[in-house]
């Protein structure tokens, strides 16, 4: 009997994979406990255009991620932070410039891209790098003194 897994099964395969199986183990260990379903046409219309979907969206994110990059490479980012004599009122750090990378404009920017060694304590420019998997992009930090 074919069937479609809807989750892992040890020694079978995994989620979404069309097997064959016996009847006894189909009927009497998958169905019950949820693991499967027949393998009828309108399933395996549903699991092909579930791929599509999931294909699509992957895709999609891919493009803003690589748009984000694009947007950001080489740009001059300028954050105000308190200051007294250079120094910093408290840290910048990844979420803090991916913050002000969404209030400029640019979506899709989280702390986990932004690639900063140490949080930055004082006020000037520094190379900051943001890592979007297939696209990378390099900007510059201006921290600058508020007021």
């Amino acid at each position: 009997m074919k069937v479609v897994l809807k989750q892992e099964v040890k020694g079978v395969g995994n989620a979404g994979e069309v097997k064959n199986v016996s009847d006894g183990y189909a009927m009497n260990f998958l169905f019950p406990k949820k693991l499967a379903e027949p393998a009828t046409e309108a399933t395996l219309a549903r699991i092909a255009a579930d791929a599509a979907k999931k294909t699509a969206a992957k895709e999609s994110a891919e493009a803003e991620m690589k748009a984000a990059a694009k947007a950001l490479a080489g740009a001059r980012l300028v954050i105000k932070a308190k200051t007294k004599d250079r120094k910093l009122f408290g840290s910048i750090d990844a979420a803090g410039i991916a913050d002000a990378i969404v209030k400029k404009g640019i979506v899709g920017v989280t702390e986990r891209n932004i690639v900063l060694p140490k949080p930055i304590k004082e006020t000037g420019e520094f190379p900051v790098e943001a890592n979007f998997g297939t696209a990378k992009a390099k900007f510059l930090v201006a921290v600058e003194s508020e007021g």
